[in-house]
């Protein structure tokens, strides 16, 4: 939280299977990211049930249209994401 309010972002910290990484994934298999366009969402001091499942909503959808624009090229063109 510190760096959220000081710098704005928070850099993510990656574990992995090296002593200096160990929750990543082992390097024979592959790791793909991507990053879709930032999603503005309003601050609610105090959010209703309403509008918690309405920017949930928006939050799922944007993470699907990610997916739906990417799987195809990572090789899952026929997968369907589920959100549960």
């Amino acid at each position: 939280m510190w760096m959220l309010r000081t710098l704005g972002f928070v850099i993510p910290v990656f574990w992995g299977p090296r002593w200096w990484a160990p929750q990543l994934p082992r390097s024979d298999v592959p790791l793909h990211t991507v990053v879709g366009s930032p999603l503005q969402l309003p601050c609610i001091p105090k959010p209703t049930p309403e509008d918690v499942m309405k920017w949930h909503k928006a939050y799922v959808a944007s993470v699907t249209e990610i997916f739906d624009t990417y799987k195809g090229t990572y090789g899952h063109a026929d997968r369907r994401l589920e959100v549960v």
